[in-house]
Formats: C-alpha cells, structure tokens, sequence
C-alpha cells in the first residue's frame, strides 16, 4: 500500500476537482473513505479510473490494483504521484494535463 498524502498537493487539488466536476459529487475531503462514506460504489470507481487516465494520461494494470490505494483522495494523489514519477512526468495545475520532466 501506497502511504497517502497528509496536505495538500496539487494532485490532491487536481482529484478533489475532478469528483466536483466530473463525477458531480461536491467537496469531499482528502481523508474522507471514499467507499465507507457512500461517494463511491462500483460503477463510480469505474468512471473514477476513467477520468483519472484522462487526466493523468496513465492507467492502472488491473495486476497493480489494490482497493485501499482507492480509498481516499489523499491515497488516491500518492498512487498517480507514484505512477508520474515512475514515468519521469510531474503533475501540474495548467490545463489540467501533465507535463514532462526534463
């Protein structure tokens, strides 16, 4: 398991606006269970790696898929910050894309 994020990133800001704006479901908390707590089931775990490729331009091997990596945004900014790394890319707020590492 991935040791999640205990502030505020600009992957955690990223996540936090893509289950605003993509997924409609309002402010949650970085530390709030995603799964305990109702904002995700299934079907919206689904459409939550969906729009994570989309913004991250990666995707998780379903080999590499751990549940608790998932369970909260805070968790969720430590698994793409470790995908982006191990890639050579860093997430950056501009246009909401990623940018390269040089």
């Amino acid at each position: 398991m991935i040791r999640p994020h205990t502030e505020a990133s600009p992957t955690v800001e990223r996540i936090t606006m893509i289950f605003r704006e993509k997924m409609h479901l309002g402010d949650v908390l970085p530390d709030t269970h995603l799964f305990e707590s109702g904002a995700l089931d299934s079907l919206g775990f689904v459409n939550l790696l969906v729009h994570l490729e989309e913004a991250f331009g990666f995707q998780v091997a379903l080999a590499e898929l751990e549940l608790d990596d998932f369970r909260s945004i805070a968790q969720i900014a430590a698994v793409v910050d470790t995908h982006l790394a191990g890639s050579g890319r860093a997430a950056t707020q501009t246009n909401g894309t990623t940018a390269s590492a040089h």
